[in-house]
């Protein structure tokens, strides 16, 4: 009996021991003492924030004229590489870092895309083909379409020769990088259109009707582009003069396009029908 109690004393006591050997070597079996807390230093020098980049879709274009757009180059830490595609910017702008990628991706724009180069390519390039427009003032001298003008005419804008809407549709329609039909002839009027008043339209369209009968058969006008709503009394005055003008060239064969009905009624985004078989004239 005695041999028995003493052989279970001692049962006892090694696994004691041996638990506590175990918790010895299994410090995760203990809670960690937490981490002591850095105080700051308050000799430690400021961290200074980066420069904050330019937006997205900002308008970067150099024109030292403008004290808006006297800037003009850009340190890489001003502006996001991955965010030139949306920005506005012209020759002028200098992108630290990224010429060569800034200068790629305008090249690349001036493609008018839709498969116009494989076109031009072909040889439709507007050869031989007289159109008009219609629109603000033009600096005609431009070297995209200097020797495209065939014909300038002002009516009202009073000795400007500049803005930003008339060179965009000239370029678009036959410059030399980026026109659709870059062989293309221009007979330009000028009118003021934020007078919103269309007897300087009808002026101006006589005037291209009055070009277009001077012209032999072959190399008549073939269309009229006006980025404007001359004919809608909502926005101008004096629509009548400008319906009346408008009726004389449907008469001459002479397509007319205007934005007639952007943001109004439907039954008005073609008010002036106008002959499309340029052999019906």
């Amino acid at each position: 009996m005695r041999r028995i109690m003493l052989l279970s004393a001692g049962m006892l006591a090694l696994g004691l021991t041996a638990c506590g050997a175990a918790g010895a070597v299994n410090p995760a079996a203990s809670p960690a003492a937490p981490a002591p807390t850095a105080l700051p230093d308050e000799n430690a020098p400021e961290i200074s924030e980066p420069a904050v980049s330019v937006e997205p879709y900002s308008d970067l274009r150099y024109l030292p004229w403008l004290d808006d757009y006297a800037k003009q180059t850009y340190q890489p830490d001003e502006y996001n590489a991955s965010d030139l595609y949306t920005y506005t910017y012209n020759t002028g702008t200098a992108f630290a870092g990224a010429e060569d990628e800034a200068a790629a991706l305008l090249e690349a724009c001036r493609d008018p895309g839709l498969g116009v180069r494989s076109l031009q390519a072909r040889g439709i390039t507007g050869r031989g083909v007289n159109v008009a427009i219609l629109d603000q003032p033009l600096l005609t001298d431009h070297p995209e379409f200097a020797d495209r003008i065939a014909a300038y005419y002002d009516t009202g804008c009073e000795g400007e020769t500049g803005s930003m809407h008339g060179p965009a549709v000239a370029s678009l329609l036959a410059g030399k990088t980026i026109g659709v039909a870059p062989d293309a002839h221009i007979y330009y009027a000028a009118w003021p259109s934020w007078l919103k008043d269309s007897r300087y339209a009808a002026d101006a369209l006589d005037w291209v009707l009055e070009q277009n009968e001077a012209l032999p058969e072959g190399e008549k006008i073939r269309v009229v582009s006006v980025s404007a709503a001359p004919g809608s009394a909502d926005m101008f005055q004096n629509t009548d003069l400008w319906n009346a003008a408008a009726a004389r060239a449907e008469e001459a064969g002479v397509l007319v396009l205007t934005v007639e009905g952007a943001g109004t009624k439907p039954d008005r985004l073609m008010p002036y029908p106008a002959v499309l078989d340029p052999n019906a004239r």
